[in-house]
């Protein structure tokens, strides 16, 4: 009976060592499944249980950690945890929710959120249960994000390419890579934007070359290249490379997290740097605005001041004529002061005129045979007697004949001109001004020297520019409006040639080069004569001998009066029988009665223009005067305004101011026609 009772002791007693073996193998299991690192130590602070996670995390095996020290296992442990590790002991209380941070055995940094509690056995205190999670990728999640926030605005509160390519190098140096690199290409031509490496590294010289080749191979691909330890990802907008960013890993490979954070940063980079070249671009765009605009208002302020010069001249000496208390002698000097300056004042117009038609393309040109020599002569002639008054030698040192040339002569007559009269103006009195002719190879050459003041290195650039000056403001030594080199250059391209300067600075004198095209033009006859005259003011201003209008009848019609009656007062003069209206109702009215042979009207006048005039001419029946030529004088002297003139039904257009000479002519060459009336 003993015997069988001792059987069912062993029996029960095995039964609950197997569940309590069990039970361990269970708690075990769940202890190492879990994904939270569980560690239990004794009072020397001994491993004396812990799970798979937690060795993971201390990147050790099971077996290291038993029976030992955590200061043996994790050597950081003695210096961060140990201290936590006995005070729990010795208060036997919890401590939770600590985050601390140490080095990894192969490197880099580990973030761990720890929580300690007292184990106690009968009352006492036996020994310490840790719980560690691992936040390491958390807590670089949100470092990227912080370093992407900083970026993003670096990259918006900035439109400075550098500055950007910089803080995106440092976003990256140490923690992704031990040096990092932004390039950036633009018309085939690649430069290093920004370059940042880790203390104590020292990339190799080979290495900035390897990374310019790996980008010239990017152009036309997709993605980014990895060659060897090197990473370049490239930077696209729409299709078009802008440059490239990259990258000498910090570890042996560039983990896909950190890849992933790269190429985001190399997206909103791109879009970054293209910003601050499209601001950069709009605001050089924006300054040459700001320097076009200035350089009009200057020049604005040249025409009002060149063009009330003359004017203040004219005005003046009108009042003392006016007056009557002037002597013979000086009532002519005042007569041939008022003509220069209007002279001068029409001469600003025309270039005025001539600089609005090369802006808009409508600068023509009258192409024919003519003689260069005879051009240079022409215009040199023209300039003698101002270069004579000034002292200043005026010579043509060489003109070859170089044959007919195919050109306009009046245009190159005025490239002369203004050449000449630049070279004149800009020396001093016992200097001297030469022109030379010839022909080289196939090119037509004519070089205008002198001795002048010369031209600063600084503005030989601007020479040809419109609406620039080497002189500005109110301390001008010279005048004018600086539009003739503009003008030359211009009309020199229109003949297919070129124009340039050369200056060995101020005081030195200045040498203008025209290099025009020879055709290889010739001709049996002898070219068209050329007058020695001003480019603009080749008609006398005298009425004797130019035409006789003793028997025409003229309807002279103009709003202004002052206009009316000069032109009324030019015809009288020369015997023509002058009426007058000051708008369209009264021309009509006097056209009917009168029965004029012609009408000379203005263009623009109020109410009805010279173009309705016309048109309420043509309209009358012949009996009544709606064939009457007519003639328009105005303001208007574009080669579009003189074609718009005539096919609305005038018979001939002058220009405004119009030499009295040129317009007794034309109406005699009217009034002289077949079919004509003549009235004596």
């Amino acid at each position: 009976m003993s015997n069988a009772l001792s059987f069912d002791d062993k029996l029960e007693s095995t039964h609950s060592r197997s569940a309590e073996a069990r039970a361990e193998s269970e708690l075990l299991a769940l202890l190492h499944a879990a994904p939270t690192g569980i560690a239990l130590f004794d009072r020397d602070l001994r491993f004396v249980r812990v799970n798979a996670a937690l060795a993971r995390m201390n990147q050790k095996p099971l077996e290291a950690h038993a029976g030992r020290r955590l200061r043996d296992v994790v050597p950081s442990g003695e210096e961060l945890v140990e201290p936590l590790l006995r005070r729990v002991l010795e208060t036997g209380k919890p401590m939770t929710n600590i985050e601390i941070t140490g080095q990894r055995d192969e490197g880099g940094e580990g973030h761990f959120l720890v929580s300690y509690y007292p184990v106690r056995v009968d009352g006492d205190t036996t020994g310490v249960a840790a719980i560690v999670v691992d936040i390491t990728d958390r807590k670089t999640a949100e470092k990227r994000a912080a370093k992407m926030a900083r970026l993003s605005t670096a990259f918006t509160s900035t439109m400075d390419a550098s500055v950007i390519a910089d803080e995106a190098t440092r976003a990256f140096v140490p923690d992704v890579a031990s040096s990092a690199w932004v390039l950036h290409v633009e018309d085939g031509r690649t430069t290093v934007l920004a370059s940042q490496h880790a203390i104590g590294t020292v990339p190799r010289e080979d290495r900035l070359t390897e990374v310019l080749d790996a980008l010239a191979r990017l152009d036309g691909e997709g993605g980014s290249r990895c060659e060897s330890d090197l990473v370049v990802l490239p930077m696209r907008i729409q299709g078009r490379l802008l440059g490239a960013l990259a990258l000498l890993p910090s570890g042996p490979v560039l983990e896909v997290d950190d890849l992933r954070f790269v190429e985001e940063v190399a997206r909103n980079l791109a879009v970054a740097l293209d910003n601050a070249h499209l601001f950069g671009a709009a605001q050089r765009e924006r300054e040459r605005a700001e320097e076009a605009s200035r350089t009009k208002d200057e020049f604005l302020a040249v025409v009002s001041h060149e063009l009330r010069t003359p004017l203040n001249a004219m005005l003046g000496w009108a009042t003392m004529l006016r007056s009557g208390a002037l002597d013979e002698k000086t009532r002519t000097k005042a007569m041939e002061i008022i003509e220069r300056n209007a002279r001068v004042q029409a001469q600003l117009v025309d270039d005025i005129l001539d600089l609005s038609r090369i802006v808009t393309g409508k600068l023509r040109m009258r192409v024919e045979l003519v003689s260069l020599a005879d051009v240079v002569r022409a215009a040199v002639d023209a300039v003698r007697p101002a270069a004579e008054a000034k002292g200043v030698l005026l010579e043509i040192e060489t003109i070859r004949d170089v044959g007919p040339f195919h050109g306009d002569p009046d245009r190159l007559q005025q490239v002369v001109w203004n050449l000449v009269s630049n070279a004149v103006k800009f020396t001093s009195s016992g200097g001297h001004a030469r022109v030379r002719v010839r022909r080289a190879n196939a090119e037509v050459i004519l070089e205008v020297e002198d001795s002048g003041r010369g031209i600063p290195a600084s503005f030989l650039p601007y020479v040809f520019d419109r609406f620039r000056q080497a002189e500005g403001g109110t301390t001008r030594r010279h005048g004018g409006l600086g539009l003739g080199l503009a003008i030359v250059r211009h009309i020199v391209e229109l003949h297919g040639g070129s124009v340039e300067v050369a200056s060995e600075g101020e005081g030195r004198g200045a040498t203008f080069v025209v290099r025009l095209p020879d055709g290889g033009a010739r001709m049996d006859a002898a070219p068209p004569a050329i007058s020695p005259s001003k480019p603009g003011s080749s008609l006398s201003s005298g009425v004797k001998g130019e035409g006789d209008l003793r028997g025409v009848r003229a309807v002279i019609v103009d709003d202004e009066p002052d206009a009316r009656d000069l032109v009324a007062s030019v015809l009288r003069r020369a015997g023509a029988d002058a009426l007058v209206a000051e708008n369209v109702d009264e021309a009509i009215a006097l056209v009917r009665e009168k029965k004029p042979d012609v009408v000379v009207t203005d263009i623009a006048m109020p109410g009805e223009d010279g173009y309705a005039l016309v048109r309420r001419l043509r309209a009358l029946p012949k009996a009544q005067g709606g064939r009457t030529p007519a003639i328009a004088l105005t303001a208007f002297t574009r080669n579009e305004d003189r074609t718009a003139a005539l096919l609305a039904g005038f018979t001939a257009h002058l220009g405004k101011p119009v030499e009295a000479a040129e317009l007794v002519s034309v109406l005699a060459s009217i009034a002289r026609r077949p079919g004509a009336p003549r009235r004596v």
